[in-house]
């Protein structure tokens, strides 16, 4: 049990550092540099990762046998990815995106995906705020 614990923290925490490819979108860089970026760290480590521990666990889950932090971690970056690489970005790792696929098919993830209660892409005048603040604009 307490290593199903340490693999859910280090699969979140590796989901935290694939989405800091999307930080700086539209602030410190455009949405194409962030997409390509985070396109080029999928392929080259993450991506190769969950397929390999998805083919290990066997459950469609990253740890156990049911949804995890690790699983949340990694869906909240992949729809990133999708939302702003668009439809095609996960092709060419079919795992991953039968591994997406299944988790905002989830009832309980698919409600909270369309409730306001979603994060949305930012739009534009909450990006102008945040370059205010920011001193950027």
């Amino acid at each position: 049990m307490e290593e199903d614990g340490a693999r859910i923290d280090m699969y979140y925490e590796a989901s935290r550092d694939f989405y800091n490819n999307f930080l700086p979108v539209l602030f410190l860089k455009t949405e194409e540099q962030a997409v390509k970026d985070a396109k080029a760290a999928g392929e080259d480590k993450y991506f190769p990762a969950l397929e390999k521990r998805l083919k290990e666990t066997g459950s469609g889950y990253l740890v156990g046998t049911s949804l995890t932090m690790a699983d949340v971690g990694f869906l909240e970056v992949l729809l990133l990815c999708v939302e702003f690489g668009g439809d095609d970005f996960l092709d060419d790792h079919s795992d991953v995106k039968q591994y997406y696929q299944r988790l905002v098919a989830t009832p309980l993830m698919a409600e909270f995906l369309k409730s306001p209660f979603r994060k949305r892409k930012n739009d534009e005048q909450y990006i102008k705020e945040v370059k205010r603040v920011l001193n950027r604009e």
